[in-house]
């Protein structure tokens, strides 16, 4: 165990780029959790009551909401064809999951990598290449957040659920609605951006690792290859008073 924790504390560079990918990691599962990525205004004509308009504001995030009660919207999402949320939103759902998942992935992967007695250029390149498109991906993820938040304000949400507005009338009884609603972001968006920014800057320091690696590898084998064998001098392996001598 002592070993691995020596090798961990000499992988500098390799060490913080698994914190900062445990950062991230830790930020995109908690922004995914979260049901405060946006506010969603609504005014509601129940079709039972046509003379009574209620304005609604729900709790929403990428993947759950808030409204009375836990609600996962991929599972709700799949009950018709057409979807709870806008497809802009359905792209940015699948685009963060699978970033996340690949982060978490990553974040393993680099602590075994820094945690090995010698470099392997093999695996921090392989590294680097995989995570450059998942932080791609949760750029993407969060670029149509915001699209989908600012410029397509006549999105359609389809079976949103709205519990009853008549307090006890229907206890638990949901409404399913579709409605544009007037959408304005929340604190679990900026806390899905500081993921994204993790991401980024652990894969540009695991790319300089990968390179830097790279380097080393090369400039010892150039060494090597311009380097003269000194015949004769040259100790014999296993035996420390012996040399060689081709004369």
């Amino acid at each position: 165990m002592a070993e691995w924790v020596s090798n961990l504390l000499r992988a500098k560079v390799l060490a913080l780029c698994g914190i900062i990918y445990a950062l991230c990691s830790f930020a995109c599962v908690l922004a995914a959790l979260l049901p405060f990525w946006f506010v969603l205004r609504v005014d509601l004509t129940y079709s039972d009551d046509s003379s009574s308009t209620v304005s609604r504001s729900i709790n929403s995030g990428l993947f759950f909401m808030d409204e009375g009660r836990f609600i996962n919207m991929m599972m709700l999402g799949k009950v018709d064809n057409q979807g709870l949320v806008p497809p802009m939103l359905e792209v940015a759902q699948l685009l963060f999951l699978l970033g996340s998942l690949g982060m978490i992935v990553c974040c393993a992967t680099t602590f075994i990598l820094a945690c090995r007695k010698y470099a392997s250029t093999t695996g921090e390149l392989c590294l680097a290449v995989a995570t450059t498109p998942l932080t791609i991906c949760l750029l993407i993820s969060i670029v149509l957040v915001f699209l989908g938040v600012l410029a397509d304000t006549g999105a359609e949400w389809h079976g949103l659920p709205v519990p009853d507005y008549t307090p006890n009338r229907f206890a638990g009884f949901y409404k399913v609605l579709s409605v544009v609603p007037d959408i304005s972001l929340n604190f679990g968006t900026y806390v899905a951006c500081i993921g994204v920014l993790f991401s980024i800057i652990a894969t540009v320091l695991m790319w300089v690792q990968a390179c830097c690696t790279c380097q080393e590898y090369h400039d010892t084998r150039y060494h090597m290859l311009r380097e003269l064998p000194d015949f004769g001098s040259s100790p014999i392996p296993g035996k420390h008073t012996a040399y060689a001598n081709i004369g």
